[in-house]
């Protein structure tokens, strides 16, 4: 098992093929991910745990991120075999949101999720209050 400490300035930071620890800047969250597969071509996958309590769907290794106070985890993610969305999780009430785009590289500046890939049009989801999320 890997510990990984995330920044607080919600820059996202790498993890790949191993089970990691992944702790919020604070030390308030601690996210697990667990390495259970690699498809075809593609890169691992692994179970998500926020404090010890399981996630629906699984985290795609690459990057990862909190928002500066920790409430929100930021990862990309599948609900169902093969796909890629990006997830934002509420670390302090259990619920997670799946964004309408996927972005392959992230900031988390809250209430904004700024895409921060070279080339291509920059994508960002800004939170305003109105969306629907789902419990886990």
């Amino acid at each position: 098992m890997q510990v990984l400490n995330l920044p607080a300035d919600g820059t996202a930071a790498g993890a790949g093929m191993d089970d990691y620890e992944l702790r919020s800047h604070d030390g308030q969250v601690v996210v697990m991910i667990e390495f259970i597969g690699e498809p075809p071509h593609g890169d691992s996958y692994h179970s998500i745990s926020v404090n010890g309590r399981k996630a629906p769907g699984y985290a795609w290794a690459g990057l990862f991120a909190f928002s500066d106070n920790s409430q929100y985890f930021v990862c990309n993610w599948m609900g169902h075999l093969y796909e890629r969305r990006t997830i934002v999780i509420d670390c302090s009430q259990y619920k997670y949101f799946v964004l309408p785009d996927y972005v392959s590289s992230f900031c988390v500046q809250w209430p904004r999720i700024n895409s921060v890939q070279k080339g291509g049009e920059a994508l960002s989801f800004e939170f305003t209050g109105e969306e629907k999320w789902s419990q886990f």
